[in-house]
Order: C-alpha cells, then sequence, then structure tokens
C-alpha cells in the first residue's frame, strides 16, 4: 500500500512539474529562417522570461551547446528570436527548449537543420512555396451592412503547386 502511495505522489509531482513548465510556454518552440551556417527559433511566453536553446548534431548528442539567453518583455508579445550561429551546413541537430532554466517538456522531438553547402559547388537546390490571396474572414457582428465583404474557404482548396527555382549570384 505504501509503495503504491508513493509511485502516486510521484507521478502526479512529475506531471504538476510538467504543467507548471508548460504554463510558461505560450507558443512554439518553432524554426524560422534557416541558412548554411545559421538557424532562428522563435517561441513565445505568457510573461516576462529568459528564454534559451541546448542543441547538438543529430549523430553526436553528447557535444552539447547553448545559444545565447533571450529575454521576453511584454512590449513584444513576449516573444523570443533565438539565432544559433556557427553551425555546419548541411547538418541535422536536435534541440531543447529552456525558460528560465527549466526544461520545457514536449511530446514531440525538436528539431532543426542548416542548408547544404551549394555554392560554387553545384546548382541551386528547388524549392517549392505557396502563395494565397484574397481571403477574408467575416465577422457577422462587425461587418458592414448588406453584402458582405470576402466570401468563402475555397483559396485553401487549391492542391495545385508551383515550382520555382533559386538563382546563383555569383
Amino acid at each position: 500500500m505504501k509503495r503504491t502511495i508513493s509511485i502516486l505522489i510521484i507521478i502526479i509531482t512529475f506531471f504538476v512539474q510538467l504543467e507548471a513548465q508548460k504554463s510558461l510556454l505560450q507558443s512554439g518552440p518553432m524554426t524560422g529562417y534557416s541558412t548554411m551556417r545559421e538557424v532562428q527559433i522563435w517561441a513565445q511566453t505568457n510573461e516576462e522570461a529568459e528564454v534559451q536553446i541546448l542543441y547538438w548534431e543529430e549523430d553526436e548528442p553528447l557535444n552539447i551547446y547553448e545559444s545565447d539567453f533571450v529575454s521576453t518583455f511584454k512590449v513584444d508579445a513576449f516573444t523570443a528570436h533565438i539565432t544559433i550561429e556557427d553551425l555546419e551546413p548541411g547538418k541535422k541537430y536536435n534541440y531543447e527548449l529552456y525558460i528560465n532554466d527549466e526544461k520545457i517538456l514536449l511530446p514531440y522531438k525538436l528539431k532543426f537543420q542548416t542548408q547544404e553547402l551549394w555554392q560554387w559547388r553545384k546548382d541551386a537546390p528547388d524549392f517549392r512555396f505557396t502563395a494565397g490571396s484574397c481571403f477574408y474572414v467575416n465577422e457577422d457582428p462587425y461587418d458592414r451592412p448588406g453584402q458582405a465583404y470576402g466570401g468563402g474557404f475555397q483559396i485553401f482548396n487549391n492542391k495545385k503547386q508551383s515550382r520555382f527555382y533559386a538563382v546563383a549570384w555569383r
């Protein structure tokens, strides 16, 4: 009986700690831009905090590096833009998010990768992107009287993708 109670207390403590850590994380983390030697990671807290990333190459998990600390402030919607520099081109990295020196436990792996070093070695890599326009969501109580501006959601049903090519400037 005592063992069962002890196990329950440990489990409850773990989930309370997990929820306390998540409570500081409002949104993210999310990978922003990625270059051959640099990447930026975005995270949003729900109050002023210190945010840091610990990261390592996927195939070298014992060599752990630390980003600088980034402070979040209300005036910036408590967002942190963490720039990680001096990375190696064409590598995959795993990372952990820390807020106020506490590791944020998430149910998925956090990863990013740098771009391959292709300049002056081969053609620029292909890339794709999708752009949309003319989408407007009506808010009935605030929309103009009569014929409403905007319409349906048909723009999201277009599955055509265009292929564009990068231009290498020399």
